[in-house]
């Protein structure tokens, strides 16, 4: 193994143990590299949808200001019910982005319905919505924390090995 990881192997790695999305954001709040490339299906769908877009967005500002704010993980659900979180990353000291993973929903009964419940307005025809729903990985609860202290471990070797360089 080299010396040290560069972030595009950690989003991998952090993709590969935990099936979330994850992605590094700029101080503005724009994703600059993520693993996969691709929002999940749900996401995609829902990201078509400018009003949906702008929540999603609205969403994101909100969890990036809250772990700024701590200077710690900031575990949350989107406004469309899937788990989200958000580690700032620094650089010799200085906010220089943020790790984002996410969109994955937990596996408890209600879950499924809160979040049909919170698209019913933006996917009309419930046979897409359910087979949308479906698509969304699923994860323990227990299994969503562990994996979000492992990325703040990723998010604390980003910062002190100086790894995110951004312009």
């Amino acid at each position: 193994m080299k010396d040290s990881l560069d972030v595009m192997l950690i989003l991998k790695e952090l993709h590969r143990i935990s099936g979330f999305r994850v992605s590094v954001y700029d101080t503005d709040c724009q994703e600059i590299a993520s693993y996969p490339e691709a929002f999940s299906p749900f996401c995609a769908f829902l990201y078509q949808n400018d009003q949906c877009c702008d929540i999603c967005r609205e969403s994101h500002r909100i969890a990036f200001e809250k772990a700024n704010q701590t200077g710690d993980v900031y575990l949350y659900r989107c406004k469309f019910g899937l788990w989200e979180a958000i580690s700032p990353l620094y650089h010799f000291g200085v906010l220089s982005g943020y790790l984002m993973m996410g969109q994955v929903i937990d596996s408890t009964p209600e879950t499924r319905s809160s979040v049909s419940e919170q698209v019913g307005s933006y996917i009309e025809d419930s046979i897409m919505q359910e087979q949308m729903i479906n698509e969304i990985p699923v994860v323990a609860m227990d299994m969503i924390k562990s994996y979000v202290n492992i990325m703040a471990v990723c998010a604390e070797y980003i910062t002190y090995s100086n790894k995110l360089r951004l312009p």
